[in-house]
């Protein structure tokens, strides 16, 4: 439905009997849409006035009148004018007008109760439309206000249209003096009815009912003192018997949110540009729309305070991290409703990540990647430009590590039968390049062979493949230890002679991965037990870190006689911690299937701890030989 279209037929019908509402929930903007399209709209359209007027907190018809009276001189006045009114002294003349005003309705002897005498005070709103806003924030009893407005619709010539969300009509006054209201709702000779429970139901009809229970039904709990007030209170029932009198016709407002979220960005002159772009991109705008809708929550209020928030951001930004800023928009976003809706915001423990929203369907968990930095900009309205950039880096850093930034080139060789052979090319010498200085990080290796293995199967630049596979390897022995990672695990199926190609490649970087990973981490291991006094201390400190990558354990890594030494020489202490690094190693509740491997070196140390000299051993650790030799043999018997 087009409400300007349908407004304009009330307004032309001639038929001003009864009032037009628009109504809409709260922050989707109607006052708006009422200021910047309807009424300049109405006045292009015809040769009507409008006159309007917000009721927001208005605690009496006089009041009414007098806004009405000073906005239609307003509007009578020239542009110029209308400049220096609005300067101090305009607004001191204002201010003298509204006095005036009121001096001659009182001369007149009109008081809130005889809105009749108080319109005829009023200019001639003939041939006018005149719209009332925020009736539901209005602070006058709500027949009252109605009764006013109701004056107008009988008793002038002017079309009346009525703005609120008609929900919260009657809520007002709900929220006011509210200790107050609850004591005079926990008067029993005040009758209100409250709902009947099942539990209720049931004992009434079966008479179940004993003395203390029936005293304590009748008993007024702090639940039935909250209905009581707000039944005895709310003037929502009120409003819609006297609806029935006033308003004829109801226009639901739906927000154009596309034109609208536009027009919001638009008018944004201080934005920065690369932003700009960015916000007003139409797949942006429509991912606006489609979230806004989705989370129920088609607030403009909400998307101003978002605009502050990105604006904010891009301020320190500027126009770095490009391949960010989309996920960045997207997450303030979301972040923002959330934060407006008064739902928990999360509780961060790192500088990003994956966040939930709300779960839509079994397993599917509503979810946006962000930052901790755009939620304590929300929530405290912290932003250290320091740690933005320093985290948006980093971050950026692993995104480019395992190809996932924007335009990148392995984004795109998954789709190689669609590019043409000279595209192909320049994406496999870029990759090629990014293998040769390390930018790729050696778990996207997976994915890289998977591509190539397809590409050799059908013949596709098979020399850049080899080329492509034998840089790999080539970084692999020249690079640092410490910097090279595990290969990803297989997320894909392949098939016959594209299988053997990926297989025999994969076995073969695994082979110089495991190598080369091996012995950076025997050093570790070195490293930790050269600290004598402190060496099982040193073994915990790197072992789980080492595990949970999927590398070797210390026992395959260290020579026994090393180990033996070790623990010869040790205190009791340590021999406590090293008891809880075997167990850390040889947990049962993981499956650590490179453990499989510590077999003969478990052994070995088991026969040397059984066998060796222990005369000059103290009592405790000779009990300690006992412990761990007993622990060694439950973990030979489930490796």
């Amino acid at each position: 439905m087009d409400i300007i279209t349908e407004i304009d037929k009330f307004i032309n019908s001639r038929i001003y009997h009864y009032a037009l509402l628009v109504n809409g929930k709260w922050g989707t903007g109607k006052t708006f849409f009422i200021k910047n399209n309807l009424i300049n709209h109405i006045k292009d359209s015809s040769d009507k006035d409008v006159n309007y007027i917000s009721l927001y907190g208005i605690r009496n018809t006089e009041t009414i009148s007098e806004m009405l009276c000073i906005q239609s001189i307003r509007d009578k006045t020239p542009d110029m004018a209308k400049r220096w009114l609005d300067s101090k002294g305009g607004q001191i003349l204002t201010k003298l007008t509204s006095v005036a005003v009121k001096c001659g309705m009182d001369k007149l002897g009109a008081s809130d109760e005889d809105a009749g005498s108080i319109l005829g005070l009023l200019p001639n709103y003939d041939n006018n439309v005149v719209i009332f806003d925020d009736l539901e924030r209005c602070g006058c009893d709500i027949n009252e206000v109605l009764g006013y407005i109701n004056d107008f619709v009988e008793h002038s010539d002017a079309a009346v249209i009525i703005v609120a969300n008609e929900e919260e009509i009657g809520k007002y006054q709900l929220d006011t003096n509210i200790e107050l209201q609850k004591l005079i709702a926990a008067d029993p000779n005040i009758k209100v009815e409250l709902p009947e429970t099942l539990e209720d139901f049931v004992r009434s009809v079966t008479g179940a009912y004993g003395t203390k229970e029936l005293a304590e039904k009748k008993s007024f709990t702090v639940d039935k003192i909250e209905f009581r007030r707000k039944a005895i209170f709310n003037n929502n029932d009120r409003y819609r018997k006297m609806k029935e009198k006033v308003i004829g016709l109801t226009i639901n407002y739906e927000p154009d949110l596309p034109v609208i979220f536009r027009s919001l960005i638009e008018e944004k002159t201080k934005i920065n540009t690369k932003l700009k772009d960015v916000l007003l991109d139409k797949e942006m705008i429509d991912w606006f729309v489609t979230t806004a809708t989705r989370d129920e929550h088609k607030n403009l209020r909400t998307f101003q305070y978002f605009l502050e928030k990105i604006i904010r951001i891009f301020e320190i930004i500027q126009n770095g991290y490009p391949e960010l800023h989309k996920g960045i928009v997207k997450y303030t976003f979301r972040s923002c409703i959330k934060y407006m809706k008064g739902l928990p915001m999360p509780s961060w423990t790192a500088d990003y990540g994956s966040q939930s929203f709300e779960k839509r369907a079994i397993f599917d968990a509503d979810q946006e990647f962000g930052f901790r930095f755009i939620d304590d900009l929300i929530v405290k309205n912290e932003a250290d430009s320091e740690y933005i950039n320093d985290v948006l880096t980093r971050y950026r850093h692993i995104l480019k590590k395992k190809g996932q930034l924007e335009n990148d080139p392995y984004n795109y060789i998954s789709g190689w039968w669609e590019a043409e052979d000279s595209q192909l090319e320049k994406w496999l010498d870029a990759i090629e390049e990014n293998i040769r200085t390390g930018v790729y990080s050696t778990e996207l290796y997976t994915g890289l062979m998977k591509c190539i293995a397809i590409l050799k199967c059908h013949g596709v630049m098979t020399n850049k493949c080899d080329s492509i596979f034998d840089a790999m390897k080539k970084y692999i022995l020249s690079a640092n230890p410490q910097t090279l990672e595990d290969l990803e695990m297989e997320s894909f199926f392949l098939e016959n002679a594209e299988k053997e190609i990926y297989s025999a490649m994969r076995e073969e970087v695994k082979e110089l991965l495991d190598k080369a990973m091996g012995n950076s981490e025997q050093q570790k291991y070195e490293e930790a037990i050269a600290h004598k006094s402190k060496w099982a201390s040193g073994l915990m400190a790197i072992t789980e870190e080492i595990l949970r990558a999927g590398r070797r354990s210390f026992v395959y890594c260290l020579d026994t006689d090393k180990l033996m030494k070790c623990i010869d020489n040790s205190s009791n202490y340590e021999l406590s911690v090293f008891r809880h690094v075997l167990r850390t190693v040889y947990d049962d509740r993981i499956y650590w299937d490179r453990t499989k491997d510590d077999v003969i070196k478990l052994k070995a140390l088991h026969d040397r701890l059984k066998n060796c000299d222990t005369s000059e051993w103290g009592d405790i650790k000779k009990n300690y030989q006992k412990w761990i030799i007993g622990d060694i043999d439950k973990y030979l018997a489930r490796l």
